[in-house]
């Protein structure tokens, strides 16, 4: 019999994108999928998509719950799995053709291996063409979060290895690749891209940058940084977080990892230096927001006075 896939596609607040990505894991060349949609908490229109799509095609399933965040949407979804294999995919990403019954012909042929993926394409928020996107091997998963996007492994692995760590937001996926590495055998790929990586401004990865940066190296020093070298590891993320909230001139998110920098090497004067820059501009910026608060309220409060002003006049020339 061919064996049932089950891609689990998380998604929050993303109707308009969502179509598309149903649609192309409805399109794979494998006959034998189902499709476990977990909304997790969304306040637009994804209920309506979804349930769209659950009367148009009986493979589709919908389960919504209350937003946890993607780790828990995740294990909802596997609970709710029953296939041989098991992916997940994003509402901003698209599955080309064959790509899952590339994966399951891999994994049919080599039951040694418990995990395999495959290069990507780059796509951009209008669908165009971006180029390659090539990983790394599997050997440099210590090091890097290189598994990317398009993956398969085996139900008896996600038995193996459990749920998705709700504690690892933002490196929830880099969790799990170093968990199923340090006891199964994974397979790259090499060159094979059967699936489209989404780039856009918008993408959660985008928009909390420095804060994946630093929950990678809380992974990293979790499964495969010894105890000696963590502090380092760790200070090292937190620098980088910080400079990355900078440049960005959010001083309000550099000035925590400033202050972690500082926990980690107090004697550091290059650390010391920064923090204090970043303490300045943060200073600055609390107070312009103060000064523009309080612009605000009064701005609010004068139609308010006017009136009180005027009703006030009138009383004293009828007096």
């Amino acid at each position: 019999m061919t064996p049932l896939v089950s891609i689990i596609l998380p998604t929050y607040n993303r109707a308009a994108r969502l179509s598309a990505s149903i649609e192309s894991c409805l399109c794979q060349t494998h006959p034998n999928i189902e499709i476990i949609i977990v909304d997790d908490g969304s306040t637009d229109d994804t209920r309506i998509v979804a349930e769209g799509w659950v009367s148009h095609d009986p493979r589709v399933r919908y389960f919504r719950q209350q937003n946890k965040k993607l780790p828990a949407a995740l294990n909802a979804g596997h609970h709710l799995a029953v296939g041989d294999y098991i992916t997940w995919t994003s509402d901003d990403n698209r599955y080309e053709p064959n790509a899952i019954e590339i994966m399951v012909a891999f994994l049919e042929s080599e039951p040694t291996f418990g995990m395999v993926y495959c290069d990507m394409e780059k796509m951009g928020p209008d669908g165009t063409e971006l180029g390659p996107y090539d990983l790394l091997d599997p050997s440099e998963l210590p090091n890097s979060s290189c598994v990317g996007a398009c993956f398969l492994y085996r139900r008896s692995v996600h038995e193996a290895i459990g749920d998705y760590r709700v504690d690892t937001f933002l490196a929830e996926d880099y969790d799990y690749w170093l968990r199923i590495f340090l006891k199964f055998p994974i397979k790259r790929l090499a060159g094979v891209r059967p699936y489209r990586y989404g780039f856009h401004k918008d993408s959660l990865t985008s928009r909390r940058q420095g804060d994946v940066i630093v929950q990678t190296a809380k992974v990293r020093c979790r499964h495969v940084i010894p105890l000696s070298q963590r502090r380092g590891v760790m200070w090292e993320a937190y620098w980088n977080a910080h400079w990355y909230h900078r440049g960005r001139h959010d001083w309000m998110a550099a000035w925590p990892c400033a202050l972690a920098c500082l926990r980690l090497r107090p004697l550091c004067a290059e650390t010391w230096r920064s923090a204090f820059g970043t303490a300045m501009h943060k200073l600055r910026e609390h107070r312009r927001q103060t000064v523009g608060a309080l612009e605000d309220r009064k701005a609010a409060a004068r139609p308010y006075d006017t009136a009180n002003n005027r009703s006030g006049a009138g009383r004293d020339r009828a007096a």
